[in-house]
């Protein structure tokens, strides 16, 4: 039945932008099923990154739907027929859209997305004014319970983004473009590790495909494809032996390996093994990442959240997603590039694996 509510109230009271967010809030409970126009059953298992540039409003949402796991791109508006009154129809980087997000819905057919789910202003009205902070007053479990959302929310991402990557260009060289762009936005950094400077290196001279890396990189190369190409077919305890070597000879060092592991490859890991439907070595990587100690801390967030616990990677990547979201920073060259990357195909709109 389609919503009829005219979402006066809170259209009056806030802009598309700060709909947004209030949406992101309602959909980041996963344990919630929504039914979309059609009769669809679906949950959200990540709302995505929010785009605060050009393009559909959340990149790379994972929806629980279909009987599958299916990953894309949201748009929120407040009615269905924003979509012609914004001019998306005539915008390729539309094209594919999974997901489309309306308090009111009040158009016949919405064949521009894969899925219609209306969210009518009762709904929403409860969580205006409550987005979730990180306060030194929550106890460690609540805070946990945020990071983690946010932590998920991060790997899903890079994960989808490092399939579309597989499909397009192989293993081999999607690691490689990936530890690049890894390489490429730390080299901007003031304070530069060594560690990153020989992974760099390393990239260099394979994507050059030249001979004069040292043996120490040859090694390191040869462990990372191994890993790889292992997490398509290889039983998980095989993949645990080879990532925990790859972890203990820290080729580029302690800190820099475990960001390269868990930006790189565990995502591109995860992904791999996906799409050779190895459901259990997925699940198997998605389960180790939450068991990562941290080698470091990140001192910008340690001074500005310093009643939050960096004991574990996925609290460090969690409170990285949440800044990203709560901030809603209006610039940022990372996020322009990544939106531009996501939208280049409507295949953006796949399945990771089969439920």
């Amino acid at each position: 039945m389609k919503n009829t509510h005219t979402a006066s109230h809170l259209r009056s009271a806030m802009n598309e932008r700060e709909l947004q967010r209030l949406i992101r809030r309602v959909l980041r409970d996963a344990s919630v099923q929504w039914q979309t126009n059609d009769g669809t059953a679906i949950t959200v298992l990540s709302v995505g990154e929010w785009n605060h540039h050009d393009g559909p409003d959340f990149l790379n949402m994972a929806l629980q739907a279909e009987g599958k796991i299916l990953i894309g791109h949201g748009e929120v508006h407040w009615r269905s027929s924003d979509w012609e009154d914004h001019g998306h129809s005539a915008q390729p980087m539309y094209q594919g859209l999974l997901l489309h997000i309306v308090v009111q819905d009040n158009r016949l057919k919405t064949p521009f997305a894969r899925h219609t789910l209306v969210i009518p202003e009762e709904i929403l009205l409860p969580y205006t004014g409550k987005l979730p902070e990180l306060a030194p007053t929550l106890q460690p479990r609540e805070i946990d319970d945020i990071l983690r959302d946010c932590a998920e929310q991060r790997f899903f991402r890079k994960a989808e983004f490092a399939g579309a990557l597989l499909l397009e260009y192989g293993a081999d060289a999607a690691w490689k473009r990936l530890g690049t762009e890894f390489c490429e936005k730390r080299l901007r950094t003031k304070h530069l590790p060594q560690g990153i400077k020989r992974l760099a290196s390393l990239l260099h001279e394979t994507v050059e495909e030249k001979n004069t890396g040292t043996v120490h990189q040859i090694k390191a190369a040869q462990s990372i494809t191994a890993f790889i190409e292992e997490c398509a077919g290889a039983e998980f305890p095989k993949i645990q032996e080879s990532w925990a070597l790859l972890l203990d000879e820290a080729p580029f060092g302690a800190g820099t390996t475990l960001e390269f592991v868990v930006n790189v490859l565990l995502p591109l890991g995860y992904a791999r093994a996906s799409g050779a439907h190895k459901q259990d070595v997925a699940q198997g990587l998605l389960r180790w990442y939450r068991t990562l100690k941290a080698v470091n801390r990140y001192a910008r967030l340690q001074r500005k959240y310093s009643f939050v616990r960096q004991e574990y990677v996925w609290q460090q990547q969690g409170l990285l997603e949440y800044e990203a979201e709560i901030a809603a920073p209006n610039h940022h060259a990372e996020k322009t590039l990544h939106a531009s990357s996501a939208h280049g195909s409507v295949d953006m709109v796949m399945t990771v694996f089969e439920a």
